[in-house]
């Protein structure tokens, strides 16, 4: 895997990863329910696996494996994503909030 970027608009997050060359995409892909979702931060770790972290307003956000199953309330919870190296699946995704804003 080469560079790895994250992006978010309003409304969607995405990740996309280059080949080490640079001249192509690997994957490209979106994260988030039907609201607002924000990507902030990306890690790689030493396997490849792919770790987001971001905010989420929707209730519907993806939650695989997730010590926190649902949201939490206010209008944003943070959230913790891992995505498969291939980016082709999501290892764990889950909901961080109590009910305010984390913000």
């Amino acid at each position: 895997m080469g560079r790895c970027s994250f992006l978010w608009r309003t409304r969607r997050a995405s990740c996309r990863t280059w080949a080490p060359s640079g001249g192509s995409v690997e994957f490209s892909t979106y994260l988030g329910g039907t609201d607002d979702d924000r990507g902030y931060r990306l890690a790689v770790d030493g396997a490849g696996g792919i770790a987001l972290v971001g905010l989420t307003a929707s209730t519907n956000f993806p939650s695989v494996g997730a010590p926190q199953r649902g949201f939490g309330g206010g209008t944003f919870d943070a959230f913790v994503t891992q995505l498969a190296p291939s980016g082709s699946s999501i290892r764990m995704s889950t909901f961080v909030g109590g009910s305010v804003d984390e913000t």
